[in-house]
């Protein structure tokens, strides 16, 4: 379903156009979406980006508000040799006070968050690196994009009209439809599970 659809369907359930046109709905989609998305680490949220380098490099900075758009977490991160098409070496996450091995050397081919930046150091000068990283669906009316909401959408329907339930002052329709939300949510992982069906 699209944000219209969705809009549509929780007017339905709640019988309150009102909130629809107040803008209530829209915010209570919204919530409901990041909701499902934050439920799990879906393979269906990552998106893969090529960081090319202007020259090879050992290490660096990556600025991720600015570099990866809607960053939530960082899936994986590979060498890459674009030329080639060859994917290389995995990069590892580690925490910035665990950047020295045993001897006091620094550790390579890791990666670890500081505030803004990500900071990585590898083993080689590379070319180039490909990161997988979970991203935020866009929420807003012009750019409403959640697969959630598209291919199972009654998570979102059902935790947004418990918003509207909980507005109005009715809390066993919310508590109600928020735990079939949880329940419903609970089926889209298990379909999520596998990159092919069996």
């Amino acid at each position: 379903m699209n944000l219209s659809e969705l809009t549509n369907a929780v007017v339905t359930k709640t019988k309150r156009p009102d909130k629809a046109e107040d803008g209530s709905i829209l915010l209570a989609i919204q919530e409901a979406t990041l909701f499902a998305h934050n439920h799990d680490f879906f393979r269906r949220d990552i998106v893969e980006l090529p960081i090319i380098f202007a020259v090879p490099q050992f290490q660096g900075k990556l600025d991720y508000p600015t570099v990866l758009p809607g960053f939530r977490k960082i899936a994986y991160w590979r060498k890459f040799e674009p030329r080639a098409c060859y994917v290389g070496e995995y990069l590892l996450p580690v925490e910035a006070d665990q950047l020295l091995n045993q001897f006091n050397n620094p550790k390579t081919n890791k990666y670890y968050l500081a505030g803004r930046v990500i900071n990585w150091v590898s083993s080689t000068a590379d070319p180039a690196h490909l990161i997988g990283y979970y991203k935020y669906p866009g929420i807003t009316r012009s750019n409403y994009d959640s697969w959630i909401g598209s291919d199972h959408p009654f998570p979102i329907i059902n935790y947004a009209s418990g918003i509207i339930f909980g507005q109005i002052g009715q809390q066993d329709e919310k508590t109600s439809h928020q735990s079939l939300a949880v329940a419903q949510l609970g089926q889209v992982l298990t379909s999520d599970i596998e990159s092919n069906a069996r």
